[in-house]
This record gives C-alpha cells, structure tokens and sequence, in this order.
C-alpha cells in the first residue's frame, strides 16, 4: 500500500513539475501577434511562470518554496538592467550578475528568438494584467 502511494505521489508531483498550465498556449490567441503568443509558450515552457507567476506579479508557486522575491514586471522602477525588449533579452541571456541577493539565472541555451519572445511577453505583461 505504502508504494502505491509513493507511486501515486511521485507521478503527481511529476504531473506539477512539468505542466505548463493551459498547455502554454494563450487562450484565444486569434489575432494575437505570434511572436507574442510565442513568448507566452516559452515564458510557461522555460517555468518562468514557477517565480514570476502567471500574471508576472512575482508570486509564482515557487517563491515561498525558495523565500525569494522575483521581479513583478509591473515595477518598472525596480528593473536592474533595463526594461525594454533588448534589455531583457539580454538579462535572459547572462542572468542578474551586478545583485548577488538576486536568483535570476541565466538561459545562455536559449536562443536569440526564443529570449526575445519571452521577453516580448515580459514587456506585455508588465502593461496588461488581464492576458490574451
């Protein structure tokens, strides 16, 4: 009985660990510009939703797991390397070296587009709470 259960945890947190939510995909996307959709699938995919939260509020599931505060992107004000598409980008690319309290990894394997899609969905959310 004992390894079923752990059989049946595993797999749930397995099921977690790995989901994208709605499948990464944006909800009524029709019309939606597809770099846009795009950055929204990798912005699930890559789990940044795991600290930045589905609305980029920075209260993803994670955050009380690891006690950290991850950027809300609707702070501007607080952006430490630059807040447009190109600035991003490029965080994505080198992570947050200039704070050593900041736990923002870096993503050196991802490839040019694919940052500045999600990037691209960073700057959209940091202006629009609502989604697609």
């Amino acid at each position: 009985m004992n390894r079923v259960f752990k059989k049946i945890a595993l797999a749930l947190i397995l099921l977690w660990l790995f989901s994208c939510g709605n499948g990464g995909e944006a909800r009524g996307s029709e019309g939606v510009d597809p770099d846009l959709a795009q950055g929204q699938r990798q912005y699930h995919l890559r789990k940044c939703v795991d600290c930045h939260g589905v609305l980029g509020d920075g209260n993803g599931p994670r955050t009380r797991l690891l006690g950290i505060n991850p950027r809300n992107f609707s702070q501007i004000a607080a952006y430490k390397q630059g807040y447009g598409v190109e600035e991003i980008s490029a965080t994505l690319k080198s992570g947050i070296v200039s704070d050593p309290k900041s736990l923002m990894p870096k993503y050196p394997f991802l490839t040019d587009e694919e940052r500045r899609q999600i990037a691209l969905y960073v700057v959209y959310l940091s202006t629009n709470k609502a989604g697609f």
